[in-house]
């Protein structure tokens, strides 16, 4: 079942990676509501994760090169769990072809 936009989840902090560019964290989803019986997917990363911090100029996509050159694990008694809320970005490249255009005149 999809969970919906805006509810809060629950996600442990398993592992962790930085260098001068970044800082990320790698995250494994939690069960979030047993009653209902939903859970977050993954997301089709390699690396599930959040990125922390990046330096001024660096996207955040950057922390999926700095995970896959590896992370570093965190034990089991130092793991956190954050509660998140599902949210969305969504950019769109869609135009209308016959949307009015202004001419001068």
């Amino acid at each position: 079942r999809d969970i919906p936009l805006g509810e809060s989840v629950y996600i442990e902090c398993v592992g962790w990676a930085a260098d001068e560019k970044c800082q990320a964290l790698v995250v494994r989803p939690q069960l979030c509501n047993e009653n209902e019986g939903w859970y977050m997917p993954g997301s089709g990363q390699s690396y599930p994760h959040v990125t922390v911090a990046t330096q001024i100029g660096m996207k955040p996509v950057y922390s999926n090169e700095l995970l896959a050159r590896g992370y570093n694990e965190i034990p089991k008694e130092n793991q956190l769990v954050l509660m998140a809320r599902i949210g969305a970005f969504v950019i769109s490249e869609m135009r209308s072809a016959n949307r009015p255009t202004r001419r001068n005149q």
